[in-house]
C-alpha cells in the first residue's frame, strides 16, 4: 500500500533473479534482472515509448546485458507493480501478487488470488476467476491480510507449479526446485 511495500517487494524479486542468465530452456530468452528479452520484445511492440524514456531500445543480446537494476525496476512497475494494483492491497498481499506476476504472468497471479481468497471466504460472495483485478477482487485481497489467507495464497502458487510439472514434466521439471525454493523463501520474507 506504499512506497516501501514496493521497494521490499523490489528487494525480494531482484534477490531471486540475478544479473544477466542465457538459459537455452528458458523460454523468454536472455534475461537481466527478471527482464526476459521476450518481454522486452512485447513491449517494443506495444510501448515503445515506456521503454525509450527508460532508455532500452533494443532487445539484442548486447542490450540485454546492459539493463540496469533501475531499468528492470521501472519496468516492474509500470508492467507489473501498477497493473495488479497492489498500491491498493496490503503490503504482503501485494508482495507475493506482485512477485508471482513476475513469474508467472499478471493474470494467473490474480487467478491465484482469487482462488485462493474463494478457499478462505466461503460464504462472503465468491469471486470469478477470470485473472482481472476489479474493485471486488481488490476488496477480496483487503481482507486477506493475515498469516493464514497469505500462507494458502502461497499454497496456491505452489500447486500451480507443482500442476505444470504434472502437464509437462519435460518441461518444467528443471525448474520446480527453483520455484518451490523461491515459494518458501517468500514465506519466511513475510513472516509466514
Amino acid at each position: 500500500m506504499s512506497e516501501a511495500a514496493y521497494l521490499k517487494a523490489l528487494k525480494f524479486t531482484f534477490a531471486h533473479e540475478g544479473e544477466y542468465s542465457n538459459d537455452p530452456t528458458d523460454s523468454g530468452g536472455p534475461t537481466k534482472w527478471g527482464v526476459s528479452q521476450q518481454s522486452i520484445n512485447d513491449m517494443l511492440a506495444s510501448d515503445s515509448a515506456f521503454l525509450r524514456s527508460i532508455g532500452i531500445t533494443s532487445s539484442s543480446v548486447a542490450a540485454m546485458k546492459q539493463i540496469t537494476r533501475d531499468q528492470a525496476a521501472a519496468i516492474f512497475r509500470h508492467e507489473h507493480w501498477e497493473p495488479l494494483r497492489c498500491d491498493a492491497m496490503p503490503d504482503s498481499i501485494a508482495i507475493a501478487v506482485f512477485d508471482f506476476g513476475m513469474n508467472a504472468g499478471n493474470h494467473q497471479s490474480i487467478r491465484t488470488l482469487q482462488r485462493a481468497y474463494n478457499r478462505t471466504h466461503v460464504g462472503e460472495g465468491l469471486l470469478s476467476v477470470d485473472g482481472y483485478i476489479g474493485p471486488k477482487t481488490l476488496r477480496a485481497a483487503a481482507q486477506m491480510d493475515n498469516s493464514r489467507d497469505i500462507r494458502l495464497l502461497l499454497d496456491a502458487r505452489q500447486d500451480f507449479y507443482d500442476g505444470l510439472v504434472a502437464k509437462k514434466p519435460r518441461k518444467y521439471s528443471p525448474f520446480i526446485r527453483g520455484w518451490t525454493k523461491r515459494v518458501n523463501d517468500l514465506r519466511k520474507f513475510l513472516g509466514v
